[in-house]
């Protein structure tokens, strides 16, 4: 995370609400600033982080924006948090 590209792969695990099934999310870097990082995310959760993510329709076009702060907090579940989110690598293609 020290040092973003455009084009990685960012997969954050995470349980479905009402179920013990752990899932994963994909969402694919496309811009960087100097505090921001901005994501396409998957249109849909993925049942292994390293399903394959090339696709011409997996990542919706809407952007999520995230601070560097915000990042580093994916790096560790939070207290209160249901889905038990937490971003478990980087992938770099």
């Amino acid at each position: 995370m020290a040092e973003p590209k455009v084009n990685d792969l960012y997969v954050v695990r995470f349980q479905p609400t009402g179920s013990t099934d752990t899932r994963y999310y994909f969402y694919r870097l496309y811009r960087v600033t100097s505090d921001s990082a901005y994501f396409h995310p998957a249109r849909q959760p993925v049942a292994t982080p390293d399903a394959i993510a090339t696709s011409p329709n997996f990542f919706a076009p809407k952007s999520v924006p995230y601070t560097r702060q915000e990042l580093q907090e994916l790096t560790k579940e939070q207290p209160g948090d249901e889905q038990k989110t937490v971003l478990v690598s980087i992938r770099r293609e």
